[in-house]
């Protein structure tokens, strides 16, 4: 168990930092969500940068939360890629449209309550965890933020290739009723 304390000139925080057991992401997020006894809980992937300090305390400031019950990002990255996201920023919006959010699991801030009413992460789901549980979201108390300060690697795209990843995901939206398929690794992890 770690406990880091920061101060700024603006808020002081304390952030409980415990070690717990991990896996696929879902069983990761699953395990640390048993801990929180907060209100809000905030998914954040490892390999995510916050380039601006201030985005979480504008939220709360800005009282998105009393509107939202799930808020993810806008995710930039490198020059080269960031065109892709774009177009991801466009399905987003799609998938509100069809009442099947999509909010990408490297930022997931969830109203506690909302995320155990909906089931929390299922941790025998090893691929698109983040979509199966977002799907399930009112899409009207659905946001995604509109920063370009979240910041991620490309590394899933020079991984995988953007013809791989976007066969993912539409293959996600049409299995998104289908449990089975979120049990699979698809290649994903190879």
């Amino acid at each position: 168990k770690f406990v880091l304390t920061k101060l700024t000139k603006r808020v002081a925080a304390k952030v409980d930092f415990q070690v717990i057991e991990g896996g696929y992401p879902s069983v990761g997020r699953r395990n640390g969500s048993l801990l929180v006894k907060t209100p809000y809980i905030l998914f954040l992937d490892a390999d995510i940068r916050l380039l601006d300090t201030r985005i979480l305390s504008d939220i709360f400031k800005e009282k998105l939360m009393e509107k939202y019950d799930l808020l993810t990002s806008k995710i930039s990255t490198s020059e080269r890629y960031d065109w892709i996201f774009r177009w991801f920023d466009r399905f987003q919006k799609i998938s509100i449209f069809l009442k099947s959010p999509f909010a990408v699991g490297s930022f997931q801030l969830w109203n506690t309550d909302v995320y155990w009413q909906v089931g929390g992460y299922n941790p025998e789901y090893i691929v698109a965890e983040d979509y199966a549980i977002s799907k399930q979201v009112n899409p009207k108390r659905f946001g995604v933020l509109n920063t370009k300060k979240v910041w991620t690697s490309p590394r899933r795209f020079k991984k995988k290739g953007l013809w791989y990843m976007v066969k993912l995901m539409t293959a996600s939206y049409l299995n998104r009723n289908n449990s089975d398929f979120f049990k699979k690794d698809h290649d994903y992890w190879k």
